[in-house]
């Protein structure tokens, strides 16, 4: 019979070898065959190689379960999201809405008003799972966030703020950075205007009655608050606002203090409109009390850095409740900014404070 290539007789050992057509050597064994270096009966050939029953089993059932756990712990975490934790929704900035064929391209019940839309033409808007409302414009993805306000019980919640949360290639952008890139494309104006109704979407979207928004205003266009205010109205008007609803931040900067006429004409002008004034970060920089006896403002917010200040200083603390006190007898609402301690919020009780603003109490998020 023929073996591996190679004639072997019936009951002789089969031999194992590597077998060619060349011809005997002397000594070689078998015509046509090479040097055997095994020599095993026919009935002892060495069995074939195969996996191992149990222990293959038990390697692939492991190896299952680990890509099912994987899976799940990945869908389960990041909310149909891969690398991005569910915990820290800021991280997030992977746009949804780049076909503005697809129906999720449009905000629906909340229509983006025509003016945003001359303005922006080539602006995104869409919805996002974690942020809400979000856009991209000056290729930086923008979104909105907001910290409550609440009265001195802690339960009560008095207003709103919005702050602007943006990003530049799914990285955290500070929003004076922002601001100033907008500022270089000499497109400020434009994007204030676009920052303060992209609020004023998610605002609407869960608003609550009694609540008041808290919107920031660019200290460079106090001056053109003529112009820009009557445009804002309409803004309003289509989202379903009254200007009485919204509490105007105004925030002094440099161009401010040297021109401070500028500063009393804008709170004229937003007076005569409806809104309300706050002063924000009162006691920081340029705020003075020439200014405020003059501005009148409806929401004086005291710096954090003062409430910092005085929960490690007994002199401090003294200074801080005096002034507080003494910015009450202005007619204003005083409220305290950056209430992260309980020691911090028992100092701001004490004072007397109409307000409390903090992380302790409530920090900024997402309204979906």
């Amino acid at each position: 019979m023929l073996v591996a290539g190679c004639w072997v007789l019936p009951g002789e050992p089969v031999v194992h070898a590597s077998c060619s057509m060349s011809p005997a050597k002397p000594g070689a064994g078998r015509p046509g065959c090479a040097k055997a270096p095994v020599l095993l009966d026919r009935f002892h050939s060495p069995r074939p190689r195969r996996r191992e029953g149990p222990r293959f089993a038990r390697g692939c059932f492991a190896n299952a379960c680990g890509w099912l756990l994987g899976a799940w712990g990945g869908f389960a975490n990041t909310g149909h999201r891969r690398g991005r934790p569910k915990t820290d929704p800021q991280s997030y900035y992977r746009p949804r809405f780049r076909n503005p064929m697809n129906d999720t391209f449009k905000i629906p019940a909340y229509p983006v008003p025509a003016e945003i839309r001359r303005d922006w033409p080539r602006a995104e808007f869409g919805i996002d799972p974690i942020q809400g409302a979000v856009t991209e414009a000056l290729g930086m993805r923008l979104a909105s966030a907001f910290q409550p306000i609440y009265a001195p019980d802690g339960i009560t919640v008095l207003g709103e703020e919005a702050l602007l949360r943006a990003s530049l290639r799914r990285k955290p952008l500070a929003p004076p950075s922002a601001f100033a890139a907008a500022r270089a494309s000499d497109l400020l104006v434009a994007f204030d205007r676009l920052c303060r109704t992209l609020h004023l979407i998610n605002f609407a979207a869960y608003a609550r009655p009694q609540r008041s928004l808290f919107l920031n205003v660019h200290p460079e266009l106090l001056p053109a608050v003529d112009a820009h205010g009557v445009y804002f109205e309409r803004i309003l008007d289509s989202q379903g606002f009254r200007p009485h609803d919204v509490v105007l931040e105004l925030l002094e900067s440099d161009a401010v203090a040297a021109d401070p006429q500028a500063l009393q004409r804008a709170v004229g002008n937003f007076r005569a409109r409806g809104y309300r004034i706050a002063l924000d970060d009162f006691g920081h920089a340029h705020a003075n009390f020439d200014r405020l006896w003059a501005v009148a403002p409806d929401y004086v917010k005291l710096d954090r850095q003062l409430l910092k200040l005085a929960s490690s200083d007994a002199t401090a603390r003294r200074g801080y409740k005096q002034l507080a006190t003494l910015l009450r007898d202005t007619g204003a609402l005083v409220l305290a900014k950056g209430v992260e301690t309980p020691a911090q919020r028992e100092l701001a009780l004490e004072a007397g404070v109409d307000g409390l603003q903090g992380y302790l109490l409530g920090e900024p998020g997402y309204r979906v």
